[in-house]
């Protein structure tokens, strides 16, 4: 049953330092904030992170908490949505941001849309370092929409800061037996059922680098299960699915796995 505009899921783990600030970032948003539905689901932290969720959730009826034993990052994704109510859903990391127009202009490009399942944002990183994505030329120009099948170079395999339709999630969750590149995997599933998604250059979504250099992305590069098993797992999938649907490893995921 549809209740909100947008569902926001934000998974929750030892996030005490930066809670806060993802979260008043999603109440500033300039859209009505009583039709945004934000679920922070605790994954077993132990620090106060749950204390902070509580006292959100007790100033707004809109957010949710949910308390779990820890299971990782992508049961907790799967977890709040199967939990969510929302037309358009959002997977936000808990120690990252969206600027105060984000929701405003991605539910507009998907209102406006019907023929694409999820509108990306621009990204910029923040704290340890202050640049955009590699990948921001994408939003060049007038640009609303990537087709997969002429934007070779469009490369989307990140979940987060992203609008999804709900309705294209029902049969879609993130892999809970992959260490790293769930993200890539989720992304992948559904670039293969619908080529062309849409991108909104006003929307930003502000991706932490630790100074601590405490998080999953980057500690992976020390971890000898980002090499192994994310090649097994990932981008095998990747060339495996791709062929079955296009009987080819396209240009595209060419690129996408390059």
């Amino acid at each position: 049953m549809v209740k909100y505009d947008v569902s926001i899921i934000v998974p929750v783990y030892n996030v005490e330092k930066y809670l806060d600030d993802c979260l008043n970032s999603i109440i500033k948003q300039k859209y009505d904030f009583s039709k945004i539905e934000v679920i922070l689901v605790n994954d077993g932290s132990k620090d106060n992170s749950l204390e902070i969720c509580n006292r959100y959730s007790d100033k707004y009826e809109n957010i949710i908490v949910y308390d779990k034993p820890n299971s990782g990052v992508s049961d907790t994704r799967n977890f709040g949505y199967s939990k969510s109510h929302g037309k358009y859903v959002m997977f936000l990391d808990s120690d990252d941001l969206i600027n105060d127009v984000a929701i405003k202009y991605l539910t507009e490009s998907l209102d406006k849309n019907k023929k694409i399942d999820f509108v990306i944002s621009r990204v910029r990183m923040f704290e340890k370092t202050n640049k955009w994505h590699y990948l921001d030329y994408r939003f060049n120009g007038d640009r609303t929409t990537v087709d997969i099948s002429k934007d070779i170079r469009f490369s989307q395999y990140h979940s987060t800061g992203i609008l999804f339709r709900s309705s294209a999630l029902k049969n879609v969750r993130f892999d809970t037996n992959i260490k790293y590149g769930e993200d890539m995997k989720f992304m992948t599933t559904l670039l293969l059922k619908n080529g062309v998604f849409g991108i909104e250059k006003r929307s930003v979504l502000f991706y932490r680098k630790r100074f601590d250099e405490t998080s999953a992305v980057q500690k992976q590069a020390f971890d000898k299960d980002y090499y192994i098993k994310t090649l097994e797992n990932v981008y095998l999938y990747i060339i495996d699915s791709c062929k079955k649907k296009y009987k080819e490893l396209t240009q595209y995921f060419q690129y996408y796995i390059l």
